[in-house]
């Protein structure tokens, strides 16, 4: 199989549409201190469970049919609180987490990624951390300001939305950034 054959693809809970906003204006707010990241586009902020990446489209099958063995009710998550990977002192990545509802988002993740071992997907090697990636850190300008401001948006609330619906989604990459499609939905029962 060629190399285009193939699909760059994931597994994600897409953000309320009513909490854009807030996490757009904090991205803003972060953006303001000068440090060198590039912002992720607001179609693309997004919770990822599971990163698959470049697929074959048979795979993209079993993918599909070990996500429609998903069981799950839907819960409520609390969005609130910045932070960074790979450590405070050296942000690289900027995200805004969960408060309340990680348990049930860990289950999720832990019940998908043992359904995605059958087929041989290995498992992420440390505990899922629902986040939201808001921003990439492109190199040490402004580090000190960005950690400070970090600092102070760590209790900072966005809302809460219902966690319904787990998409397969295929990621295209382009000059202008990624554009996602979905391929395939599941939902959780009320």
């Amino acid at each position: 199989m060629r190399e285009l054959d193939k699909i760059r693809a994931f597994i994600a809970v897409e953000l309320d549409p009513q909490l854009l906003q807030k996490v757009l204006q904090l991205q803003q707010e972060i953006l303001a201190v000068g440090a060198d990241m590039k912002a992720v586009e607001a179609e693309n902020i997004h919770f990822t469970l599971k990163f698959l990446g470049e697929i074959p489209p048979y795979t993209v099958n079993e993918v599909i049919a070990r996500m429609d063995k998903l069981d799950y009710k839907s819960f409520t998550i609390e969005i609130a609180g910045t932070g960074c990977f790979p450590t405070p002192r050296n942000p690289r990545v900027i995200w805004i987490g969960v408060t309340s509802g990680r348990d049930e988002f860990a289950k999720v993740a832990k019940q998908l990624e043992n359904y995605l071992r059958e087929i041989g997907f290995r498992p992420e090697g440390e505990r899922f951390t629902p986040h939201l990636t808001i921003g990439r850190v492109r190199s040490g300008r402004n580090r000190a300001d960005l950690i400070q401001k970090l600092n102070e948006t760590l209790d900072v609330e966005v809302g809460k939305m219902i966690v319904n619906t787990i998409k397969l989604k295929k990621s295209m990459l382009t000059p202008r950034g990624p554009i996602y499609t979905t391929l395939h939905e599941v939902k959780g029962k009320p």
